[in-house]
């Protein structure tokens, strides 16, 4: 009962704190898998605790909390050496630690059709089902808890695994219950080690493990699936079918992917969500050989939505295989270093690679055998400081669902920790004013603004824009200008980079070009290279960016592997950088193949 008022009494508070008239949460609708939460939520919040009999001395060489063996003779024969094991109060029976303060579950249900097709023909076909659930439980209390330190703390190394994937209450409940235990033995522990190195280590300023923040709920309405999976396989096979015409590709694979996705979530602080998501495409893989044999790789994708015209996705397809063709045939690229123009695609990718890993800010860690691979933690002491051209801005709005004619991938309602996603200013004229949240708080920041996602900070819709902006003619122009005082007789543009697919905390010193010219100052003429890589690629690359378009494209992706995967947006004019280093690889070939592919012998 004590608890429940405890729960109660936040429900109604937190609000308050922020100086915000409290706002009445939605209701819970009538759904099988939010009661099943809801219920086990309340029973373990509630119910795990330490037991009164139960003695938990340390180990003083790990901090692991053991019980001693009654049977042990060392233990019989030293009355005292309980006592003289150093002993943490908090998680003591009856210590402020001993129970969770904090409790959230999500839940993912996948439904998954897929099929891949080559040389026109059905290669493969399934469908498959998949539900995981995830339980962050966390004791201690908000300033200190069972959180690791190091990159990607904001997960408390909760429990996860797989669950029922219908909509069974007892089964649901069975599976949370599981978790909840596993995950309640595990905070012990790492509570112990945070508490023991804690004591040895001292932050410059004292940092929450989780800001207290406003509770949230959104319940969407489910949307009738609609599948379409007789029209996308026939789309497929006529994607695959294209490859009929191209002799100069050995291997080329298609591939549908139809996914369903559910999403619940739950906390004890009162936050709650369902949410309904589905998205369909077609990808392209392919490669073939140059001249002096070297293999080169390329692929596409192609969205699909219901209703969606055949005859222009087959278009698109066919324009993207011949570019293809072409890049086997362009001659390779040569070292330069000088301006470079990026067009499109490849102005997107490259926010995406270089400026999206810097806004990923995490705290400094305590400890040296923690793992901090923080790309912007050199970027922390820069806030409020101009990083860039004074006449660069970049903001991030999920709440946006369409720029201009075009829909936005970016657009989400809530987070992983179910907080809504805010529009943020991270670069205003220059300065750094921000950087991606989530709701463990930083040096210098505190609170989130809601863009932790598939277990990473990432943007939703990222908005890239300049007050100097020029024409394409002018953009041309500047470029040929810049050429000419370093030297060169001509420029770089570049139309298409390779993507990132897995993860966007990481800055890469190189990207790839899948499409790139040269264009000669004189002729004004471009010409296709092959194999162009743009190298020393660091966040001082941020300060190379001389001048940008002015009519911004929208560019939507999605980044992850498999079910698992999110997608965003970046809307960006064409950006011209002052200088920077291109080269292409070592062309290494090998022999062509003895015979022909015999379908373009017959």
């Amino acid at each position: 009962m004590k608890n429940k008022i405890f729960l109660f009494f936040l429900a109604v508070s937190v609000p308050l704190s922020f100086n915000i008239s409290a706002q009445p949460l939605a209701t819970f609708p009538n759904d099988p898998v939010l009661k099943a939460m809801q219920d086990e939520l309340q029973r373990n919040f509630d119910g795990l605790r330490i037991s009164e009999n139960l003695r938990i001395p340390y180990s003083e060489s790990w901090g692991l909390l053991s019980q001693p063996s009654p049977e042990s003779d060392k233990f019989r024969e030293t009355p005292n050496a309980a006592d003289r094991a150093p002993r943490d109060s908090a998680i003591m029976p009856g210590g402020p630690a001993n129970h969770p303060y904090f409790v959230s579950y999500t839940i993912d249900i996948y439904k998954t059709f897929k099929a891949a097709a080559t040389f026109g023909k059905m290669a493969d076909e399934g469908s498959s089902s998949f539900s995981r659930g995830e339980v962050d439980l966390r004791i201690g209390d908000y300033s200190l808890d069972n959180t690791p330190e190091g990159r990607w703390r904001h997960r408390s190394g909760g429990y996860q695994s797989n669950i029922p994937a219908e909509a069974d209450y007892w089964g649901l409940r069975k599976s949370l219950w599981w978790q909840s235990d596993m995950a309640f033995k595990r905070a012990i522990e790492q509570y112990s080690r945070k508490k023991m190195l804690m004591k040895t280590k001292k932050r410059r300023e004292p940092l929450d493990d989780l800001s207290r923040e406003k509770p949230h709920r959104f319940f969407q309405q489910g949307p009738e699936e609609k599948l379409e999976w007789d029209k996308i396989k026939d789309i497929l096979k006529d994607v695959s079918r294209l490859f009929r015409e191209y002799p100069r590709i050995d291997r080329s694979q298609a591939e549908a992917r139809v996914q369903f996705k559910k999403h619940y979530f739950v906390s004890s602080e009162g936050s709650a969500n369902r949410i309904f998501d589905s998205f369909g495409s077609i990808s392209v893989e392919m490669s073939g050989l140059t001249d002096n044999g070297l293999m080169l790789k390329d692929g596409f994708s192609v969205d699909y939505r219901s209703g969606d015209d055949r005859e222009t996705m087959i278009k698109k397809a066919r324009q993207e295989i011949d570019k293809f063709c072409a890049q086997l045939k362009a001659p390779p690229m040569e070292d330069y270093f000088g301006p470079v123009l990026l067009e499109g695609q490849a102005a997107a990718e490259f926010v995406v690679q270089t400026i999206v890993p810097l806004m990923q800010a995490e705290r400094d860690p305590v400890s040296d055998y923690e793992y901090a691979d923080n790309t912007s933690s050199d970027l922390k002491k820069w806030l409020n400081k101009r990083i860039t051209a004074p006449h660069i801005s970049l903001t991030d709005d999920p709440t946006a669902m369409v720029f201009e004619k075009d829909s936005l991938g970016g657009h989400y309602q809530v987070d992983d920790e179910g907080m809504p996603g805010r529009k943020i200013a991270l670069i205003e004229k220059g300065i750094l004013k921000t950087f991606y949240m989530s709701r463990s708080p930083i040096e210098k920041i505190y609170g989130t603004n809601g863009h932790l996602r598939n277990g990473q900070l990432m943007p939703g819709n990222l908005f890239l824009s300049s007050s100097k902006g020029l024409s394409q003619k002018k953009l041309l122009k500047t470029l040929e200008k810049l050429c000419k005082e370093k030297g060169n007789d001509y420029g770089i543009i570049v139309k298409r980079l390779e993507p990132q697919k897995y993860s966007l905390g990481y800055l890469d010193a190189t990207l790839k070009a899948l499409e790139a010219y040269k264009y000669d100052l004189k002729t004004k003429q471009l010409t296709l290279v092959r194999n162009l890589v743009l190298r020393d690629v660091s966040r001082r690359t941020l300060r190379d960016i001389y001048r940008t378009g002015k009519q911004p494209m929208v560019y939507n992706s999605r980044i992850g592997s498999g079910v698992q995967s999110e997608a965003f947006a970046v809307i960006t004019p064409d950006i011209l950088l002052d200088q920077i280093e291109a080269s292409g690889p070592s062309e290494v070939g090998s022999q062509p193949p003895f015979l022909k592919n015999p379908f373009f012998e017959k």
